[in-house]
């Protein structure tokens, strides 16, 4: 059987906090209120590689809830069927029935449900904050630009072209290798946001990228090549 610290078992629901986690609170208050002696309930994210039987899913989540229980409660835990990999835990104040493995197992769905909108709604929380901070640096943005225009004599388009080639061929952030050239060529500290969290600080990968395009654009050279982070 499983020690009760293992990833089977305590692996945490990669869910944005506050709404997210009151949402599944919610849910589990409810499955808690429908069955009779019901003290709590836990939800299980189980491992996403490779296959978990239903015995091993019972194993580790029963040790678990056997480790903090100790003698005293019963508990059940019911493994989900879907693409979720979850298992509900109800801990109780008796001797379990079937009956309440009945209510977990039929608790799973719309907590299965829960947690794909939760993982939607993270990715896309963490792309409208991407966007935000390309609107965040447009300014820098065009600044990078001009200065590569003035380099190369190109036009707006070819040289917001040249940013984005030297941004995959050193494999850093658009933004951040703007910022970085920027500073470079101004020898100041670039314009950014009002927000101090929102503020692109360039790391040295940036830097040494910003430099080493800016050697290759004044000798007339080009980047190029390569694949990386737009």
């Amino acid at each position: 059987m499983p020690e009760p610290s293992s990833p089977l078992s305590r692996r945490p629901l990669p869910i944005q906090p506050g709404v997210g986690a009151a949402l599944l609170a919610h849910l589990l208050n409810a499955l808690v209120q429908a069955v009779p002696g019901a003290l709590g309930a836990a939800l299980v994210l189980l491992p996403g590689e490779g296959r978990t039987t239903g015995t091993e899913v019972l194993a580790a989540v029963g040790a678990a809830v056997g480790a903090m229980v100790g003698d005293g409660p019963g508990w059940v835990t019911v493994p989900g069927q879907g693409e979720e990999p979850l298992a509900v835990a109800l801990v109780l104040d008796r001797e379990p029935v079937p009956a309440d493995a009945g209510s977990a197992a039929a608790a799973l769905p719309g907590l299965a449900l829960a947690v794909g909108v939760l993982r939607e709604w993270a990715g896309e929380t963490a792309r409208a904050e991407q966007m935000v901070h390309m609107v965040q640096y447009r300014r820098v943005i065009e600044q990078a630009k001009g200065l590569v225009m003035a380099a190369t004599g190109s036009d707006a388009a070819a040289a917001f072209a040249t940013l984005a080639r030297a941004s995959q061929h050193f494999n850093v952030r658009l933004r951040n290798l703007a910022v970085a050239l920027v500073e470079l060529v101004g020898g100041a500290p670039a314009e950014g946001p009002d927000d101090p969290a929102a503020v692109v600080v360039p790391g040295e990968r940036d830097r040494s990228a910003a430099e080493r395009m800016w050697a290759a654009l004044a000798s007339g050279g080009a980047t190029g090549g390569g694949r990386g982070e737009a």
